[in-house]
């Protein structure tokens, strides 16, 4: 869930932004990147923006630019859904059209 499903708001594209983020950084992380403690909730730390920074594990060998990956998919998971690259911004960086500055 997004924050902004937990907030009960509107959902959007930046809805969607944020649960690939999860999804891909599970993925290539190995881990989901949100601290489930016994102080917060999923939910409180979703919202806050309480999440453990991916780092792309060093056996996937196919990724070109692992820190421009890391990068935006860090940025996908930010708790303002206006701060969170487009489905345009994430899609280039996931197949390398822009790996210097995957988010402007």
């Amino acid at each position: 869930m997004s924050p902004e499903h937990i907030d009960d708001k509107t959902p959007s594209h930046a809805s969607d932004i944020f649960s690939c983020g999860i999804v891909l950084a599970q993925l290539l992380a190995g881990k989901h990147p949100f601290h489930k403690n016994l102080d917060d909730s999923y939910e409180h730390a979703a919202f806050m923006g309480y999440f453990s920074p991916i780092k792309i594990k060093q056996s996937v060998n196919e990724i070109e630019s692992p820190l421009a990956l890391e990068n935006i998919l860090n940025a996908c998971l930010n708790p303002n859904p206006e701060q969170r690259p487009t489905a345009k911004q994430l899609c280039d960086v996931l197949i390398c059209k822009n790996e210097l500055n995957p988010i402007r």
